[in-house]
């Protein structure tokens, strides 16, 4: 289910009695995660009546915790974070997977089983298979554009102030899509604004950071605008916060495959608004796109694309070392 139909379940009290929250967007989760406590425990009882397991709890400690009846709460909370029986990284534990696969059709009614983990959970693995097919799987995907501009206007709206459409559109394409960071930047802006009411694009640029994705666009844009230097500087940029070769790729190609997706459903006849609103995309980001990819046919995208993935593939199977690999690939878009 999709973070609506949970918050919508929680309100009926009709939740399944195993949960999997997984998804990319962190801040709509915990939220999740503290609506849970405050309908199921009672107040001042959180600590006898919610169990934190560690991340390598096994089925003898997590089935112990579900036994345990709660003391002063309607049900007792038993919460396992970045369990490696829900995550690809994780190894072993078939056994402890199979006694809980089973465990979880007898769950006693006053237990609330959460398991918690950041970014997608391995749906292949055991564990994760039986929570969806008890239909007890959260997804907490990013919120669609229109979605994270409502989240912001509430944001600037708690300091008293507004933001302007343009404004608004440029703040999402450089600090979005988490709503963590879009809360950080839009308490930053409202700030800045000191006495004034309302945030102009001018303070957006100004003032807001660029997010990776952001940045990548930015770089792209430079290549694409034949314009070494900035875009070598942004890689720089990129490089100086943390960024990994492979991240600086799977960002390079995912904006690629963007304008081309854009670029195809243009020429097969599509408004720009309708082929945005295919991709999931504002009109913003999409004018954004459609610019940057002005004056290359799709084919030439296509090419683009493939080096992108050429690279990848060389760099997972050894034959190109990460140092300089990303250099190399900007230098040949540019050739």
């Amino acid at each position: 289910m999709d973070y609506k139909r949970f918050f919508l379940a929680l309100k009926e009290r009709s939740l399944p009695a195993c949960l999997l929250l997984d998804g990319e967007e962190e801040y709509v989760k915990l939220s999740a995660l503290a609506q849970l406590r405050q309908a199921f425990l009672a107040p001042g009882a959180e600590v006898l009546d919610e169990s934190v397991l560690p991340e390598r709890a096994g089925f003898a400690q997590i089935s112990e915790a579900c036994e345990t009846l709660p003391f002063l709460s309607e049900k007792r909370l038993v919460l396992v974070k970045e369990s490696p029986l829900c995550q690809s990284s994780g190894r072993g534990g078939e056994e402890d997977a199979d006694r809980l696969c089973a465990y979880l059709d007898s769950l006693p009614e006053t237990t609330l089983l959460i398991f918690v983990v950041k970014g997608g959970a391995d749906m292949r693995k055991k564990l994760p298979k039986k929570i969806a097919a008890q239909k007890g799987d959260v997804r907490f995907s990013f919120l669609a554009p229109r979605e994270q501009a409502m989240f912001v206007q509430r944001q600037m709206g708690a300091f008293g102030k507004r933001i302007a459409a343009e404004a608004m559109e440029e703040l999402l394409l450089r600090a979005g899509p988490p709503l963590e960071r879009l809360e950080g930047e839009s308490a930053k802006l409202a700030h800045y604004l000191g006495e004034r009411q309302e945030a102009a694009l001018e303070d957006v640029e100004t003032i807001v950071a660029r997010s990776a994705e952001s940045t990548a666009f930015q770089m792209l844009d430079a290549l694409l605008q034949r314009r070494a230097k900035p875009a070598l500087s942004m890689l720089e940029e990129l490089r100086a916060r943390g960024e990994s070769g492979f991240g600086i790729l799977a960002l390079l190609t995912g904006q690629l495959r963007r304008m081309l997706h854009l670029s195809l459903l243009m020429g097969a006849g599509l408004a720009r608004g309708e082929a945005a609103q295919s991709l999931s995309l504002s009109p913003y980001v999409a004018g954004k796109v459609a610019e940057s990819a002005r004056g290359y046919a799709p084919g030439q995208l296509k090419v683009m694309l493939a080096r992108c993935i050429e690279t990848e593939y060389a760099l997972k199977s050894g034959r190109l070392r990460e140092e300089g690999a990303i250099e190399a690939l900007l230098l040949a878009f540019l050739a």
